[in-house]
């Protein structure tokens, strides 16, 4: 798809019925990533532990087994897998580092560079994946208030002495909707029902027409809650001619969603379970 962000689907996506109960220094608080996670976890679901928040690069103490992220970045850019001090995989350039001293020059490079905007950064358990030492497999599950209207699935492949991604979309019931480059000779899916129940029950206490809820697979193929993303990316990949009956598929999973949402607001429902849970989470 070459004109990304301009389909009905994103456009959508940037304004969300939970306008009318939130403002929108409330509605950030869905997507921060310390507070999400402390809230997906009392679904039962697995999170990775959080070391360190918020905090200027030079004043973390990098572990082993842990992971170096900027607080408010997306799309994975800046994060760093540090697996030992020798051994720490730069996310943005694919490459692998041998030394601390190396990963704080590329991090302050992408500071200066504006790759990364804000001196601010989270240190967290790392969630080893099955293919060491690249990072996990991922699936993004695109939630409409309760019902799932795509899966994007990003598996890890060897490439050289580096990764690639290997991604793909899929529907709920597992049929393709597009698998990307030659993904669809080595892809495999890795969702499970039971995954797809928490990921509804999880959007359907939020009071949002569409939120993307993104797990890391572990090297035992357990899921664990990665984030929140209420504007979703990587749908650019897509051919055009692809995407236009997909865009109009996802515009309608979000519309119908914004119904739904409206009437339980104006039947009652006041999420006050979820809000009063978050903000007790933002106090600690």
């Amino acid at each position: 798809m070459t004109d990304s962000g301009k389909g009905i689907f994103q456009n959508l996506c940037k304004k969300t019925v939970s306008d009318i109960f939130f403002t929108e220094k409330q509605l950030n608080l869905y997507t921060n990533k310390a507070i999400a996670k402390k809230w997906v976890n009392t679904f039962g679901i697995n999170v990775a532990r959080q070391l360190k928040l918020f905090s200027k690069l030079e004043k973390i103490k990098l572990l082993p087994g842990t992971v170096l992220k900027p607080s408010f970045e997306t799309l994975s850019k800046g994060v760093f897998l540090v697996h030992t001090e020798n051994l720490i995989l730069d996310f943005t350039s694919g490459k692998l580092l041998h030394g601390f001293e190396d990963l704080y020059k590329n991090a302050n490079d992408y500071i200066q560079k504006k790759i990364v905007h804000n001196d601010l950064w989270n240190l967290e358990e790392m969630v080893q994946g099955r293919l060491f030492p690249f990072p996990p497999h991922e699936i993004k599950c695109f939630c409409f208030y309760g019902k799932i209207g795509m899966i994007l699935e990003k598996q890890v492949a060897r490439k050289g002495d580096y990764f690639e991604f290997l991604i793909s979309f899929y529907k709920e019931n597992g049929d393709k909707i597009y698998f990307h480059d030659d993904s669809k000779d080595r892809i495999k899916g890795i969702f499970t029902e039971a995954l797809f129940d928490k990921a509804k029950k999880i959007s359907l206490s939020l009071p949002l027409a569409f939120i993307r809820i993104d797990f890391l697979i572990n090297k035992d193929n357990d899921f664990v809650f990665s984030e929140f993303e209420l504007v979703s990316g990587l749908l650019n990949i897509i051919p055009l001619k692809i995407y236009q009956k997909l865009d109009v598929q996802l515009a309608t999973f979000y519309k119908d969603a914004e119904k739904r949402l409206a009437e339980d607001l104006k039947c009652g429902k006041k999420f006050i379970e979820t809000n009063e849970l978050i903000k007790s989470m933002i106090l600690k």
